[in-house]
């Protein structure tokens, strides 16, 4: 259920040439569904299943990531959550496959996430960002089976603004390319 990498508290991740993959697993039997700390399984209101992200950077982290490959079979691949304001992740030269339900890649509010020269192959959203987060994709290629980009408000305030550069590469997705929740887009 955990996620394979988690840099946190300011920590600094590089990762070259590497290969990452998550499958997640069997809830526990008393598991209580809740949104935060403690979290096993996406929102509900995100409309994706599966039990594991697998790379997370939390708090304020770094995370660098050259010519690697991440696969999740469910929820994510490449996601921040507790930001603090000031967290990054940065992914160069990679592929991205998320097998089943779930994104490529997800900026929290305040997070700024940027990939360049990748390839993202998603089951339900490319991306998606929450709030007040920046997600950058340059010279990058995807297909999601949903929607390129979901922005939304986590904490429903639609004063939030989400950001997403989209420079070169091609997105195709079998929905609506941009999917914009409750919140206000810098697009």
């Amino acid at each position: 259920i955990s996620s394979a990498l988690v840099p946190a508290d300011r920590a600094t991740l590089k990762a070259f040439n590497s290969h990452f993959v998550s499958h997640g697993g069997k809830l526990p039997d008393d598991y209580v569904p809740v949104i935060g700390p403690g979290m096993k399984e996406p929102p509900a209101p995100l409309g994706i299943t599966g039990t594991a992200r697998t790379h997370l950077t939390m708090s304020n982290a770094r995370s660098y990531f050259y010519n690697c490959t991440f696969e999740a079979d469910g929820w994510g691949a490449l996601s921040t959550d507790a930001s603090g304001g000031e967290a990054y992740l940065e992914v160069n030269d990679s592929i991205v496959k998320v097998n089943n339900s779930g994104y490529g890649a997800y900026a929290d509010f305040g997070a700024r996430v940027v990939i360049n020269s990748s390839e993202l192959h998603s089951a339900t959203y490319t991306g998606v960002i929450a709030g007040a987060a920046e997600m950058q994709l340059n010279a990058s290629t995807s297909s999601s089976g949903a929607n390129v980009m979901m922005i939304h408000s986590v904490m429903g305030n639609p004063m939030e603004q989400g950001k997403l550069i989209i420079e070169g590469g091609k997105h195709v997705s079998q929905g609506t390319a941009l999917l914009i929740k409750s919140a206000n887009a810098d697009i």
